[in-house]
């Protein structure tokens, strides 16, 4: 039977009771305080103003909590021991479930050129949050709590979108109750920090995403703010979301929104009179589906003892199919990662597990979907990585291939027509090239080495491919490879920035910062010399591979069009000839800008 959670505007937040002891505590100063056993507290969060209307702009929207699987809630018990550490553990009702068949995945995919907003995707067809968005004409750059809105083919600017005064207007202030046996304290009012973290494309328009976090006591203190336009600019929803966002993805219409957030039990310290309330809690993974127009949300919530690096989500471009990855410690000091097959129908169904040897790289490209296969690449606790082939559907494992490499972590993963090129270092860059056409008999082709390593490796044009890492040294570098008759990749030409780095490039979601037009890239860099502030590097790359140009251009972020680079900086938008690199025009961002 399913489980159902109406949306008004009071969330109830409960911990449940658990006869649980802990060692002594000692405060600074004063005498050991010894913890006694776990009471019943009830936690009441009330987002203030508390009509429905206000908390979401459908009147029938609704909070549904998701379906697990009995084989999935099965393995997850398998791996829960107590005192094993990164046992993840469901928390939602068990109910039997039909098969599900899966959906035909695309492979691949790049947003520029050619792409649907301008910004780089795992999969075509599957839009992922970030903080710039091309869409037909309009360039939409979220900063400073505003989305601005800019016509490309005019340079005019449009008025911009203020998610942030809708969010602080709807959950600007919470009203947290406490209730002990003892002692209650009721109605602290705490006012949220909001920060707007991104957008995404609805396909109808866009969704804005914010942090909202209620300082002060630590109950239910993060959520995400869901805020939906249309086309034209009009609030279509708005919801809240348990959880801080660590990543959206979005396709038809549907917005997938992973989320942390701590799983509070209160625990009453001292005695025999209570003298105060202390919270310790479990991390937890939460997944959301919620839908653009209506904003109804299902959810399914997983918790860790302890996770390792982020976690990685992977929708399907179908939009209603998805896997959730996580690594965490199992037992005996090994590195484990569950996979979880996630399916959406107006419910989102938790439908096959799996749990694999291996810790996630620190990159979201470690997973792809080639036909009905799930490609997932893992670290080695020792080093290297291991190459699994999961059916889609099952997540059976139909083919792995190990890679040990001492002490080397896996840095740059990509697909590219059925061939697999994946970078490892520790002192010198092995760059494997896995043959995958056949995805039950992957094969090692070989690896070349060379000094240094890269982060990133993008497919181009015209069977070229872009590296971008660092020297041994530490400096910025970016390399052309041509993808070679055994497809191997073969040096065309590499450009070494001495005293420049990026602060994003070794981020799971570096890939999404590479802004890609015909002939040409930007990404974003910092360098002491030269102007100061922070800056775009682009580049001009001509169709055999070789780096004809270079400049530094002061700004934030770039996206790419067929033949122009957008480089956004304060207050404006600099129009970026592809062909020459030079700017061809500019345009504020804002209609109230000088």
């Amino acid at each position: 039977m399913e489980k159902r959670l109406v949306l008004p505007a009071v969330i109830a937040l409960v911990a449940a009771a658990a006869i649980v002891y802990l060692a002594a505590v000692s405060i600074p100063g004063g005498a050991p305080i010894t913890p006694i056993e776990t009471r019943v507290v009830t936690v009441t969060v009330t987002a203030e103003p508390v009509t429905p209307t206000q908390w979401s702009m459908a009147p029938s929207a609704r909070i549904e909590s998701g379906v697990v699987a009995p084989e999935v809630a099965k393995l997850l018990e398998s791996i829960t021991q107590p005192g094993v550490r990164g046992s993840p553990v469901l928390t939602t009702v068990v109910t039997a479930v039909e098969a599900v068949p899966l959906r035909a995945g695309v492979v691949g995919g790049y947003g520029a050129p050619g792409g649907e907003t301008g910004t780089l995707v795992a999969i075509r067809g599957v839009d992922e949050i970030d903080t710039v968005k091309l869409i037909h004409d309009i360039l939409y750059v979220a900063r400073d709590g505003l989305v601005y809105r800019v016509n490309t083919t005019s340079l005019e600017p449009l008025e911009p979108l203020d998610p942030l005064g809708i969010a602080r207007a709807s959950w600007g202030k919470a009203s947290i109750s406490i209730t002990l046996p003892e002692a209650s304290i009721s109605n602290i009012t705490l006012p949220a920090s909001i920060e707007l973290r991104g957008i995404l494309y609805t396909w109808d328009g866009i969704a804005a995403l914010l942090d909202v976090r209620y300082e002060g006591i630590g109950v239910g203190r993060s959520w995400t703010g869901i805020i939906v336009y249309n086309n034209d600019g009009d609030v279509v929803c708005k919801t809240l979301i348990p959880g801080r966002l660590v990543d959206a993805r979005s396709a038809h219409g549907l917005i997938w929104v992973e989320t942390t957030s701590p799983l509070y039990t209160v625990m009453l310290v001292g005695g025999p009179q209570v003298t105060r309330a202390v919270a310790a809690y479990q991390p937890s993974i939460e997944v959301a589906v919620i839908n653009a127009t209506s904003c109804e949300a299902s959810i399914l919530r997983f918790n860790v003892t302890s996770s390792w690096r982020a976690p990685l989500l992977l929708v399907n471009a179908s939009g209603r199919d998805a896997y959730l990855a996580f690594s965490g410690w199992g037992p005996k000091g090994s590195v484990k990662t569950v996979v979880v097959r996630l399916v959406y129908n107006g419910t989102l169904y938790a439908v096959n597990g799996a749990e694999l040897d291996g810790l996630l790289p620190t990159n979201w490209l470690a997973a792809a979907l080639l036909g009905d296969r799930l490609l997932l690449v893992l670290e080695r606790k020792d080093g290297g990585f291991t190459l699994y082939m999961l059916d889609g559907e099952t997540l059976e494992t139909k083919a792995s291939l190990e890679v040990p490499r001492f002490r080397e972590r896996v840095h740059a993963i990509r697909l590219i027509d059925g061939y697999i090129y994946v970078v490892t270092y520790r002192n010198k860059d092995p760059l494997f090239v896995i043959n995958v056409t056949n995805p039950d008999e992957p094969r090692l082709l070989g690896w070349r080495k060379g000094p240094g390593y890269d982060q990133i490796l993008q497919p181009l044009w015209d069977g070229l491919v872009l590296g971008l890492g660092y020297t041994d040294e530490g400096s910025l570098r970016l390399r052309v490879y041509r993808i070679e008759s055994n497809a191997s990749l073969a040096l065309v030409d590499e450009l070494v920035l001495h005293k420049t780095w990026s602060s994003v490039l070794s981020r799971p979601e570096a890939y999404r910062y590479l802004a890609i037009a015909r002939g040409a890239i930007g990404y974003p860099v910092y360098t002491p010399e030269g102007p100061k502030g922070e800056k775009v590097l682009l580049a001009r790359i001509d169709n055999e591979g070789h780096i004809e140009a270079y400049k530094l251009l002061v700004g934030l972020r770039a996206v790419g069009s067929l033949d122009k680079l957008y480089v956004i900086s304060e207050g404006k938008v600099s129009v970026v000839d592809a062909a020459t690199l030079s700017v061809k025009g500019e345009a504020s961002l804002s209609p109230s800008s000088p």
